[in-house]
C-alpha cells in the first residue's frame, strides 16, 4: 500500500506515506474541535486511536500538528465564544461504520470460540510444509533487509529458487 501511495503523488516531488494521512486526518479531527471551541476530549483520543490502532500518547506525540487559524476561522471562534458552547459532540453519537461493526462481531466471535479458532490455526499452520514456511521467511529477509542477499549462501538461493520482479523478490 505504501508503494501505490508514493507512486499517486510522485508528481509532487515530495515524500508521502501512510503517516502522512494518519497526521492529516488526526490534525483535521483536532482542528475541528477546536472551531467548536475546545480541543479533543480524552475520551474522543482514544477512540481516534482504537481506530487507528496506536495509542494516545503516540497519536500526540506523532501525530498531532496545530496549525494556526486563519483569518476566517478565528472570527467564527470570536463569534462563539460569545454565544453559550453548546454541549460537546462524542463520537458515540455518530453511527458506527461498516468495518467498524465486522470488528466487533470478529472479536466477540473470537472471544467466545478462541480454543476453536486457536485449533485451527494451528492445523493449519502444521498442515502448510517446512519448505513453504521457509521460502516465505526468507523472501521477507530479502526484500526488507538491504544486504540479506550477500549473506545468503548461493544453495540456499538455488534451493528455493529466487527471482527478483520489479524490485522485490519472488
Amino acid at each position: 500500500m505504501d508503494d501505490r501511495i508514493t507512486k499517486l503523488f510522485a508528481f509532487t516531488g515530495k515524500a508521502v506515506s501512510v503517516n502522512t494521512f494518519r497526521s492529516s486526518y488526526v490534525s483535521y479531527r483536532n482542528r475541528e474541535a477546536i472551531k467548536r471551541g475546545r480541543q479533543l476530549t480524552m475520551k474522543q483520543k482514544e477512540a481516534i486511536a482504537e481506530k487507528m490502532r496506536t495509542s494516545v500518547k503516540y497519536l500526540d506525540q506523532s501525530y498531532l500538528k496545530i496549525f494556526p487559524m486563519e483569518k476566517e476561522e478565528m472570527k467564527f471562534k470570536e463569534e462563539s465564544a460569545r454565544r453559550p458552547l453548546p454541549a460537546p459532540v462524542e463520537d458515540d453519537d455518530e453511527p458506527m461504520g461498516a468495518y467498524s461493526r465486522q470488528l466487533i462481531r470478529n472479536k466477540r466471535y473470537y472471544d467466545n470460540n478462541k480454543e476453536k479458532v486457536l485449533k485451527k490455526q494451528k492445523e493449519y499452520k502444521d498442515a502448510k510444509p517446512l519448505h513453504d514456511k521457509a521460502r516465505v521467511r526468507l523472501l521477507h529477509f530479502l526484500n526488507n533487509e538491504a544486504d540479506y542477499y550477500s549473506r545468503m549462501k548461493k544453495s540456499t538461493f538455488e534451493k528455493y529458487n529466487f527471482k527478483k520482479e520489479n524490485g522485490r523478490w519472488v
